[in-house]
């Protein structure tokens, strides 16, 4: 009676499997879609800066550096129809047509050399171009439209 041997013919450990690899599933799942609703760049932007954006309104480049202490930089590059954007963020009539102020150039430049962007010449055709620049308690962003007239540069400097 002691040595009793149990024959389920491995349906117990067939079941603990199976249910092992759909939890496994599950929560890579669950993780995933979590990672992906935070990577939304231009959703974040409309949330931390409160400005809004045309409905067709994409990123197409995305970089972030932050530090432990929540500081650093972000570039977003957007695109959208420029025929959609008046209302929006990216209406040009509220941009400024000179050149970029000597703080704005220097935080553009940090952000380009921080997140190794690459930017290359691109980048001093830039400072001439139509910008807007948007202050809170999120921190500093720069938004410059490319010569390219439905792309977007955002500079983002965290406080």
């Amino acid at each position: 009676m002691g040595n009793r041997v149990w024959k389920d013919d491995g349906r117990v450990g067939t079941t603990i499997a199976i249910a092992v690899i759909t939890a496994l599933v599950v929560a890579g799942l669950w993780f995933g879609w979590a990672r992906y609703q935070s990577y939304r760049p231009v959703s974040n932007l409309s949330q931390r800066f409160s400005i809004s954006f045309p409905k067709d309104a994409r990123a197409i480049v995305s970089k972030e550096e932050e530090s432990f202490h929540g500081d650093g930089y972000r570039y977003v590059k957007i695109t959208a129809d420029p025929g959609k954007a008046n209302g929006t963020i990216l209406d040009g009539r509220e941009y400024s047509s000179g050149r970029l102020s000597r703080e704005s150039t220097r935080m553009v430049k940090e952000t380009n050399t921080t997140l190794q962007l690459d930017l290359g010449t691109q980048l001093d055709g830039l400072y001439d171009q139509p910008h807007r620049e948007i202050s809170n308690e999120n921190g500093t962003l720069i938004i410059i439209r490319d010569a390219d007239s439905s792309e977007w540069h955002f500079f983002e400097c965290l406080i």
